[in-house]
């Protein structure tokens, strides 16, 4: 079935005067005291929450914030500040049963629900839970594309009692954009893979080998599959309990067809020995002595990327190339990322790697930025996620 079939935008939903639930992904860093130490989730519900109430809506506004005794437990009520503040309205936390807080409700009023994590058979995925909102509500919105991976009862269950079911404007974006590399990729079509955790990130390589072109690798990655080549890399970072996958990956993509393309040359922290003070160098792959430690791609690997990603339809960006914690060790990031933007489309995906995009000032110039992390990379993965398989009309 296609990403996009039979899902409906909530744009599209009539919801003058009704009572609208809104799933959102609103788990995100507080104080002890309730307050917002990160708003950028509240920022991205912002499109959606605003359309509902200019619309008429009762909007009724829920999500999880981990279990009672977690530091996250007074969120709702800095959220609701937070989001009045961004809204210029003021916010409150509904009462934990629907009944008290629908009824009362004018259109466009923004009510926050409490903890989703609270109601009994939440996570259970229960349906008795699920009719018992369902009496309260008439339409459903879902604008957490991260939960909808888990079986929940306000993401499985509640949406499939709902004649009235839709996505939110980020889901409906993240949605859009990445049904293109997934159903129809173009020729030729890149995959630049960075960062660490390879054992992570091998279901998405083996997902987009089918359709790719050439495999370009940095970061830990990289280091992981040239110590799987037998190259020394000095004392740089390397995941032994991966270099099986790395192995595995390069076999199958060479037999492919996949042009692998590893560093050629890096920025490394060279010691002559172990008590000596490391100085940065660039050095070709082959050259790194005994105390080195690679921390960022150099320029020859930068230009040898760039030709590969200037020529090619498609290009998905997961994982920086280096530390990226300080100037001197970011360059290669840096470059590679301008690289990617080069790319008939160009994707960055992954919170490491979109966080990069930001602090470099390029997000204008890829095609899309997918910001919903780990749920990014599954879509691309082709994982059937089930709270988008609950939305779907006429299934």
């Amino acid at each position: 079935m296609a990403l996009l079939e039979n899902l409906v935008p909530a744009a599209q939903l009539d919801v003058a005067g009704r009572r609208v639930f809104v799933r959102a992904d609103l788990d995100i860093p507080c104080s002890p005291h309730g307050a917002v130490l990160d708003d950028t989730r509240l920022r991205d519900v912002l499109p959606v929450l605003r359309m509902l109430s200019s619309a008429g809506a009762k909007v009724l506004l829920a999500s999880h914030y981990g279990p009672p005794d977690a530091p996250n437990a007074k969120a709702p009520e800095g959220i609701a500040r937070r989001l009045g503040e961004l809204l210029g309205a003021k916010l409150g936390v509904a009462p934990p049963r629907f009944a008290q807080i629908a009824g009362p409700m004018k259109p466009g009023d923004i009510a926050l629900l409490p903890n989703l994590w609270l109601f009994h058979g939440e996570r259970e995925n229960d349906a008795g839970l699920a009719r018992e909102w369902a009496e309260h509500i008439d339409v459903y919105v879902n604008e957490a594309l991260r939960s909808s991976l888990d079986v929940r009862a306000s993401t499985s269950a509640l949406p499939r009692l709902m004649n009235a079911r839709g996505m939110g404007a980020m889901t409906t974006d993240e949605l859009s954009n990445l049904a293109p590399y997934i159903e129809t990729p173009q020729r030729p079509f890149s995959a630049l893979i960075g960062g660490a955790r390879l054992r992570e990130k091998a279901p998405l390589i083996e997902a987009l080998l089918p359709h790719t072109d050439t495999l370009l690798l940095g970061g830990v990655v990289a280091n992981t599959f040239l110590a799987a080549e037998g190259v020394a890399l000095g004392q740089s970072v390397i995941e032994n309990d991966a270099l099986d996958v790395a192995r595995q990956i390069l076999a199958r993509a060479r037999g492919r067809g996949v042009a692998v393309k590893l560093p050629l040359d890096f920025v490394v922290r060279a010691r002559d020995d172990a008590s000596s003070a490391p100085k940065l160098e660039r050095k070709m792959v082959g050259e790194l002595g005994r105390y080195d430690t690679v921390v960022d791609v150099a320029l020859e690997t930068c230009v040898a990327y760039r030709e590969d990603l200037a020529r090619s339809a498609m290009a998905v960006w997961n994982g920086v190339m280096g530390l990226c914690d300080h100037e001197d060790t970011s360059s290669g990031t840096i470059r590679i990322a301008q690289a990617a933007t080069a790319a008939g489309y160009s994707l960055a995906a992954g919170e490491g790697t979109t966080a990069a995009v930001a602090y470099f000032n390029l997000v204008a110039q890829f095609s899309h930025i997918s910001n919903s992390g780990p749920a990014g990379r599954e879509l691309l993965c082709g994982t059937v996620f089930p709270g988008i398989e609950a939305l779907r009309m006429g299934v």
